[in-house]
């Protein structure tokens, strides 16, 4: 654990276990160098909270809390249906059919959603540890947009749209090819996560550009998130990265793509709307 500390800008990093100062550029996007200390100096305030912006819940959200609902229900009619039993066998016997139907119902059309849901609360955990300067916006929708942004990260390092996915099984990953292992091979997923998240990039860009919120092009960075035991990439994607919810953090900090603060307080502004 421990603290990297700018010497220019006064900008800091709490390290999460397992991350080491080596594991950073030396120097900070201010031009400054970072410092490796084991504690903060007494002016910071080391409780400061990071800004997320979201407007109510997020789609996958309600989705998730429509399915709880009816799976919720699906067990008061089973409860119901038992506690019948005792008086009315016909009419218990009954509820208890029903209710097994609409928690079996509710389950397996709500599962994914209630995963996803999951998924993105614990990306959101995690890139709330990023330092002050970024900007964090969560269930973004754009004009003309394909779908909706699960995260989007605005800071001196790029513009990042996060896409969360929480599998399980066992996956193969050949650039925008997602593969899962059935019983004895690999075949391929419907909706690849990677393009989904490269469409997301490609939309935000756009807008960006075409609204000219700032001077300069502007490039959106696509990000997929992906909770999962067991994948192995075997081709290395285009246009989008493969990260781990724990280490997305540490990916856009090391990022290349350099833009100033003014541009980065334009695009702040301009997504407020969305």
């Amino acid at each position: 654990m421990g603290f990297l500390v700018c010497n220019k800008c006064e900008g800091y990093y709490e390290l999460k276990p397992g991350e080491s100062p080596n594991d950073f550029d030396k120097n900070c996007e201010c031009g400054g160098r970072l410092i490796s200390t084991s504690s903060l100096p007494p002016n910071f305030i080391k409780d400061e909270k990071r800004e997320v912006i979201s407007h109510g819940h997020s789609y996958t959200d309600q989705k998730s809390f429509n399915f709880k609902l009816v799976i919720a229900f699906g067990v008061v009619l089973i409860i119901a249906g038992l506690l019948g039993m005792i008086m009315v066998n016909f009419l218990g016997l009954l509820l208890i059919m029903i209710g097994v139907f609409v928690l079996f119902e509710g389950y397996q059309k709500g599962s994914s959603w209630i995963k996803g849901e999951k998924g993105e609360k614990i990306v959101s955990r995690h890139i709330k540890g990023l330092p002050n300067g970024y900007h964090i916006f969560e269930d973004v929708t754009i004009p003309n947009g394909k779908g909706n942004i699960d995260h989007l990260v605005i800071g001196p390092t790029g513009i990042f749209v996060i896409e969360t996915k929480n599998y399980s099984g066992s996956f193969q990953i050949y650039g925008d090819k997602w593969k899962r292992k059935n019983r004895f091979s690999y075949s391929n997923i419907k909706s690849s996560p990677g393009k989904q998240a490269k469409r997301n990039s490609f939309d935000l860009s756009k807008l960006l550009n075409s609204k000219k919120v700032v001077k300069r092009k502007i490039w959106v960075n696509a990000v997929v998130s992906l909770l999962c035991e067991d994948f192995k990439v075997m081709k290395k994607p285009k246009y989008y990265s493969i990260v781990r919810p724990e280490d997305v953090p540490k990916f856009i900090l090391n990022y290349k793509d350099k833009i100033d603060k003014e541009t980065v307080v334009s695009v702040f502004n301009f997504i407020q709307d969305y």
